[in-house]
């Protein structure tokens, strides 16, 4: 793992670990880590960290615990589903939370270590407001990312 991915974990301070050891079981289980479209006035791309629950209180603590993302209730579904409770951390949010747990992550640990190097590619973008065009290579590392990212979230995928 790079020094700088790990650094998040060795520099909470002790009492905080063992919440965000609880934080990182949650992501693991229970967790959609993606690269979406999002349309503005312009389309761009954000990282997606998301934690959707039937009870409040785990999503709550959620919240508590990391200091970020937004939580909300979502409808109920067709049938006799109930209605979920969903935290959403977006972009630098989810990608502190994620360095953070990185060291702890088991099974979305592939997901974090690929939406990390993609937060790095986007971080190098060379220019102000990200309206200009990508130059190629950027581009191409972006959709290796992306698809990799996409195979690793279809369902039903389990690794052995």
């Amino acid at each position: 793992m790079p020094p700088h991915m790990q650094a998040a974990w060795d520099f909470l301070p002790n009492e905080e670990k063992p919440f965000w050891v609880w934080v990182a079981g949650i992501i693991d289980g229970e967790s959609y880590i993606g690269i979406e479209l999002k349309h503005r006035r312009v389309f761009e791309e954000q990282l997606i960290l998301r934690v959707q629950m039937l009870d409040s209180r785990a999503i709550q603590r959620l919240r508590e615990i990391t200091h970020v993302g937004s939580v909300r209730q979502q409808k109920a579904g067709y049938g006799n589903r109930k209605p979920t409770f969903v935290w959403t951390a977006i972009n630098n949010q989810a990608e502190a939370v994620l360095k953070t747990c990185l060291p702890l992550l088991v099974v979305k640990r592939p997901h974090a270590i690929l939406v990390l190097a993609y937060m790095e590619v986007r971080h190098l973008q060379p220019w102000a407001g990200g309206h200009s065009p990508l130059p190629f290579g950027f581009r191409q590392k972006r959709t290796e990312i992306r698809l990799k990212l996409a195979e690793l979230n279809k369902r039903g995928k389990r690794d052995e």
